[in-house]
């Protein structure tokens, strides 16, 4: 961590940086070295939110105090794959934590998505976000960066959208008595998917796959910047509850609870 005093035209301004928390780095340390990933996690979010409470106290009162930190909080919403992907493994921080009176703004990386944690409160506690898409969970997503104001300790900010690569997720149901071919090429063209990256997916009866012209397809598809996939959808299998039966009911007894339960079994009659 550290603290910059930095000069400005619109005058001074103090930035105190925190850098992402490393666990390999934690673990060098001789005291922490036999620690295992929950206590080392632990500690880690213990010992950072003490720096964070420390530095906030060392603000000068009057100059414009900024935040600005590499970090997972516990109250973000997070984008696509990105929550499976951080909980349980990273050190998260409460918006309590960072949200210290002293600053007037705290500028976080680390999560993809937009958001104001301490919104209509001071002071903002912002995630902008990525300026691009990584993946297609980030597909309605915004993207862009915030202008920050602060005079005479009130803060603002505007998100500014910026014109991010657009994915696009292409999903078509083809009934039987639809040109599948037809059908595909009718809904790529709703599209404008120049600069895209795209996937199609489908949904048909298996007796009429032999009818889809790829040709055709890939032809309609060529504006895009990038296709990932072109991929029929299967249909979810249906799981059965299981049917519940007691040592105390006769065989005849379970053996018809047993059919009444599976709907395959029933008798016509």
């Amino acid at each position: 961590p550290e603290l910059l005093d930095i000069e400005t035209r619109s005058g001074p301004v103090q930035i105190f940086g925190l850098p992402w928390p490393t666990k390999n780095l934690f673990l060098t340390k001789e005291e922490y070295k036999d620690f295992n990933d929950e206590e080392s996690t632990k500690e880690i979010q213990k010992r950072a939110s003490k720096k964070i409470k420390e530095y906030a106290r060392m603000m000068k009162p009057g100059t414009p105090a900024i935040f600005t930190a590499h970090l997972a909080a516990a109250e973000a919403s997070y984008s696509g794959s990105e929550r499976s992907a951080i909980i349980g493994r990273d050190p998260v921080f409460s918006t309590q934590v960072l949200a210290q009176k002293e600053f007037d703004y705290v500028a976080l990386g680390h999560i993809h998505k937009f958001q104001d944690l301490n919104l209509n409160n001071h002071p903002p506690v912002v995630y902008p976000g990525s300026i691009e898409r990584i993946n297609f969970g980030e597909e309605k997503d915004d993207k862009g960066v915030c202008l920050v104001n602060i005079e005479n300790g009130k803060t603002s900010y505007e998100f500014i959208p910026l014109p991010a690569r657009k994915f696009v997720t292409i999903d078509v149901v083809i009934g039987e008595e639809q040109d599948p071919t037809n059908t595909l090429i009718g809904e790529i063209e709703k599209y404008d998917l120049s600069e895209s990256v795209v996937r199609l997916f489908y949904t048909m009866p298996a007796e009429r796959e032999d009818l889809l012209d790829f040709k055709r397809i890939n032809s309609a598809l060529e504006g895009a910047f990038l296709v990932t996939a072109i991929a029929k959808k299967s249909k979810p299998i249906e799981r059965l509850q299981r049917t519940e039966i007691s040592e105390d009911l006769g065989m005849l007894e379970a053996m018809d609870k047993y059919i009444q339960n599976s709907p395959g079994l029933i008798p016509l009659s």
